[in-house]
């Protein structure tokens, strides 16, 4: 089973500086891994919403995202509530979408400079 979505990946590759990706990437699966294995978790979708959270909290930081994943294996609940996932199973593509279209415009916006 693949854990991680292209859309995480995507989220990875705007939040993180680009030495860290495939680190971060290794350690969502990692994540991910240990919860379909410890919980026997099934919902394909939910891990994608748990990663969203999980970088959503980081915000680009290793020690962030260390203390994201933390709280994540002590219980998953407080790591949607701490990201304001808790209450949708569907807001965390809306945060998805919202990063996506400022790096698109960014990127758009650097362009235009040269």
């Amino acid at each position: 089973m693949d854990f991680i979505t292209q859309s995480t990946r995507d989220l990875v590759e705007i939040i993180f500086p680009e030495k860290m990706i495939d680190s971060v990437i290794s350690r969502l699966d990692g994540y991910c891994r240990w919860l379909h294995s410890s919980a026997n978790w099934k919902n394909a979708e939910g891990y994608e919403r748990l990663c969203f959270a999980i970088l959503k909290l980081a915000k680009g930081s290793e020690a962030k995202l260390d203390i994201a994943l933390e709280l994540a294996r002590a219980d998953y609940r407080d790591l949607l509530v701490a990201a304001k996932f808790a209450n949708s199973t569907t807001i965390h593509k809306d945060w998805d979408n919202s990063l996506l279209r400022k790096a698109k415009k960014k990127k758009e916006t650097n362009h235009s400079c040269i």
